[in-house]
């Protein structure tokens, strides 16, 4: 199994942890907000919300891909199975972003439904639809709000994430960074085609 997929593994595995504890947004400030969102837990099938990673050999969860169904991806054992819009919609974007992304925002980045998000997100340059002089990252030029298959060059991650040096305001804007295990939610699924489902 590579890296890759191993780091899937571990993503989705916290996923499920901070969805079961977590609630429709977990932007509050301080240390607590991406704790367990960077834990994994796999010990014989069972789960586990610990905030270290352990693993013990031999359980199902950690088996290695062996290649043998004739797929290019991984067998349907592993479980991993590339993110989809509608996770990245209903676990990133859904309250998080559209609260203030929605229609006549001035970058015209409306994400107020899964269609229009999509729409205005992929393939996108930063500050297309947008209205009274559109956003900083527009008049900067050369940034386009998602690219396919490249998630450290797609504004929308480097926004997120909070890269420095990144054109405009970093996102949410006056909220603290969204917890690790969503972003990589979101490098993910672009890394993966950032197709729609």
């Amino acid at each position: 199994m590579s890296k890759t997929q191993i780091g899937l593994l571990s993503l989705f595995a916290s996923l499920a942890v901070t969805a079961a504890a977590c609630s429709s947004s977990d932007t509050t400030p301080g240390p607590s907000s991406s704790s367990s969102s960077s834990s994994s837990s796999s010990s014989g099938g069972s789960s586990s919300s610990s905030s270290s990673s352990s693993s013990s050999g031999g359980s199902s969860s950690g088996a290695v891909d062996s290649g043998t169904d004739g797929s290019s991806g991984g067998d349907a054992s592993d479980g991993a199975a590339d993110p989809t819009f509608t996770e990245v919609f209903n676990t990133v974007l859904s309250g998080t972003c559209n609260g203030c992304h929605a229609a006549g925002h001035p970058t015209g980045l409306d994400m107020s439904s899964k269609a229009l998000a999509y729409t205005n997100l992929v393939g996108k340059a930063a500050g297309t639809g947008g209205v009274g002089g559109g956003s900083p990252c527009a008049t900067a030029g050369g940034e386009t709000r998602v690219v396919a298959n490249n998630a450290a060059g797609s504004l929308l991650v480097k926004k997120i994430d909070h890269v420095a040096g990144t054109c405009g305001a970093t996102m949410p804007l006056r909220g603290a960074k969204i917890a690790n295990a969503k972003i990589d939610l979101v490098k993910a699924w672009i890394a993966a085609g950032a197709k729609n489902d």
